[in-house]
């Protein structure tokens, strides 16, 4: 393979670029039809992302036929084009691990999370034909206000990324077991109602304190519409 690579290059950039794809798929093999795959430039460090995936639909030497999950749209691409992306592949990849936001009250005692972990032991050991095990509950901040405090609760599921909409699902259900159980024990964060100020008045200077506040209270309002129940 490098021979025929120097030997592209001695041939022009355009042979060169078509010959990388021929080796991105009769060498490197990235991907099969069927996988659920991925695609990023190399210098990002976004990972493997569901509103993001496609599924391969047909390979040869020259193109790929990938079909979009989101909308189900077909795209064909030069494997050329994508011979220096750094491809994901669901169907490859091991267990999916999977991270949930968690936001109690600043107030909340030691013993109280740990009995909140002893319930999600258990939550996942009943449902261990989904989950492995919980890799860890964990303090991620505190709010600048000292108003809640923010855990990650991180996981282990049964399925590769490949079962994506099964991953999805069965987070969902343990999202919704979580704010059931921290409103139960009365250690779920809930942020004060702020209101939206729409009025902006004439010649008035928008300093970086204000936009500091409105931040702040979009957050409330996206933490509030987290952790309303169903």
């Amino acid at each position: 393979s490098s021979l025929l690579v120097s030997f592209s290059f001695a041939l022009g950039p355009s042979v060169s670029k078509y010959v990388e794809g021929v080796l991105l798929i009769a060498v490197r093999r990235p991907y099969d039809i069927g996988d659920r795959i991925v695609i990023n430039d190399p210098s990002s460090d976004k990972g493997f992302s569901p509103s993001t995936t496609w599924f391969v639909e047909d390979v040869n030497l020259s193109f790929t036929t990938l079909r979009f999950q989101a909308t189900n749209e077909i795209a064909t691409v030069s494997n050329s084009s994508i011979a220096q992306l750094r491809i994901h592949n669901g169907n490859r990849s091991s267990t999916a691990f999977v991270t949930i936001p968690l936001f109690f009250k600043v107030d909340t005692k030691p013993e109280q999370i740990r009995l909140f972990h002893s319930v999600i032991e258990k939550f996942v050991a009943d449902k261990a034909s989904h989950w492995k095990s919980i890799i860890h509950l964990r303090t991620e901040s505190t709010n600048n206000s000292l108003i809640y405090l923010e855990y990650s609760l991180r996981l282990e599921h049964q399925a590769s990324h490949q079962r994506q909409s099964s991953i999805l699902r069965e987070k969902g259900e343990l999202i919704r077991f979580c704010i059931k159980e921290m409103k139960k024990s009365g250690i779920n964060f809930r942020p004060p109602h702020k209101p939206f100020d729409l009025f902006i008045k004439e010649n008035c200077t928008y300093t970086e304190q204000d936009n500091q506040q409105q931040n702040e209270t979009m957050k409330s309002a996206l933490l509030a519409s987290n952790l309303k129940s169903e």
